[in-house]
């Protein structure tokens, strides 16, 4: 098990979400992954490139502890108030320009540039590894639900291989595939709640084929619990006993795919599970303040608000290792 830090907005000399330009995330990521701030210690990550106009910056996980050394690549056209963020992982990268065996890219961003509805609350849970990036909003922090507003949920990093020293195991996660507007169902928190491993609308990003040549052909990947999807209504207020929890496992492809192809040796069917994201069968607590944080096993778990106004929390990540 690898021991988590886990970065917030409210720390002692955190850096903050002002206007929400696109180069306030990225020094958001950096003091926490590369610089560290206040008492809080970096996690060897590097930042590999960074451009001024447009804005790019390119960080790569920690080789030296063991990382797979993929990168992620963050972009906007501007830096303006409350712009959008591309996010993609490669597992090539020359310059801003020259990348090759790219993720599915998503967006994010803080919503607005000011005001209760601004997602300036984040999170960062993270190991030299990967990370976790949440934010919210004042709005929304009087409940544990999005109740369909924006915010921001997506890991990036290696993916926890069952085949080992997977190559290709750095990725973005996230929800649905966004590019010009943000909604709540571009965040990995829709993904959870509706996850069947058989559409392509469901995918939470791409993997790769272990043949580790630029032109190797990449797979849907989809994200699945041994407990299916989250479709149980009528759950907001309940805050029941957490009893067993699921890890979420990583499929190339959809669960129909034929035997051979789930038997292939370049991209076997199973290709790992996500870090320290948890499921229960157990739903509720849709209405405590965000963020809302429980202890499950004498562990201190963040609770993955709910998408929709009358369903409650599901998943639960854990703050203390992976």
């Amino acid at each position: 098990m690898t021991p988590v830090t886990v970065y917030r907005w409210d720390d002692s000399g955190a850096p903050q979400i002002s206007t929400g330009a696109a180069k306030e995330w990225f020094t958001i990521l950096k003091q926490c992954l590369v610089e560290g701030y206040g008492d809080k210690q970096p996690l060897g990550w590097k930042v590999v490139n960074e451009v001024n106009d447009p804005p790019h910056l390119c960080l790569q996980n920690n080789t030296a502890q063991g990382a797979s050394g993929g990168y992620v690549l963050l972009d906007a056209e501007n830096n303006n108030s409350s712009g959008i963020v591309k996010i993609v992982s490669a597992l090539d990268y020359s310059d801003e320009s020259m990348h090759s065996r790219v993720g599915r890219p998503n967006i994010f961003g803080s919503y607005t540039s000011s005001g209760t509805h601004q997602c300036k609350n984040w999170i960062i849970i993270a190991t030299y590894y990967g990370f976790f990036l949440f934010a919210s909003s004042d709005h929304l922090a009087l409940g544990n639900n999005l109740n369909r507003k924006p915010a921001v949920f997506y890991y990036c990093g290696d993916y926890i291989p069952v085949i080992q020293n997977d190559p290709c195991r750095f990725v973005v996660l996230t929800g649905n595939q966004g590019t010009t507007s943000l909604t709540h169902n571009q965040t990995l928190i829709y993904s959870i709640e509706y996850s069947p491993a058989d559409r392509t609308s469901s995918a939470v990003g791409y993997v790769y084929s272990f043949d580790s040549t630029a032109t190797s052909e990449y797979a849907l990947l989809f994200m699945y619990s041994i407990f299916g999807e989250s479709t149980r209504g009528n759950a907001f207020y309940e805050s029941p006993d957490i009893t067993l929890l699921s890890p979420f496992y990583l499929f190339a492809g959809d669960l129909r795919k034929h035997s051979v192809d789930n038997n292939s040796t370049l991209s076997p069917h199973v290709r790992g599970r996500v870090p320290g994201l948890w499921i229960s069968p157990q739903t509720g607590y849709g209405n405590e303040s965000m963020p809302y944080i429980k202890p499950l096993d004498s562990v201190n778990h963040l609770s993955i608000p709910c998408t929709i106004e009358n369903r409650g929390v599901v998943a639960w990540l854990n703050l203390e290792s992976w």
